[in-house]
């Protein structure tokens, strides 16, 4: 899905369905989760933080969901015949919002 404001790309999400989705050399939906978060946050040179649910980092314009359970501490399992329901979004530069009225936790996935 591409989300347009002001005349111009304000971000692009794609899910589970989108296929050949790839991050590096990895295709971010057939990974290990884990794995995926892990090259997301070294392609970003820091931990990234999670808000409303969101995995964010910030360095790469990109955000992700449904990859970490922040209210479980766990990553989600393919395998577990529950609902897939993740999702990247990539952020046009200077439109990723990060709400600092709002908690956000660091979170490292090494």
């Amino acid at each position: 899905m591409i989300s347009y404001r002001d005349e111009g790309v304000f971000h692009i999400s794609v899910g589970r369905r989108t296929s050949g989705v790839v991050f590096e050399t990895l295709d971010v939906f057939e990974s290990d989760p884990r794995t995926v978060l892990q090259a997301f946050e070294k392609a970003n040179r820091s931990p990234g933080f999670v808000q409303l649910g969101f995995t964010v980092f910030g360095a790469l314009n990109i955000s992700v969901e449904g990859f970490y359970l922040d209210g479980e501490d766990a990553y989600f399992d393919p395998n577990s015949g529950e609902q897939d329901d993740r999702i990247v979004i990539l952020h046009a530069p200077g439109t990723l919002e990060i709400f600092d009225d709002l908690p956000k936790t660091t979170i490292s996935f090494f």
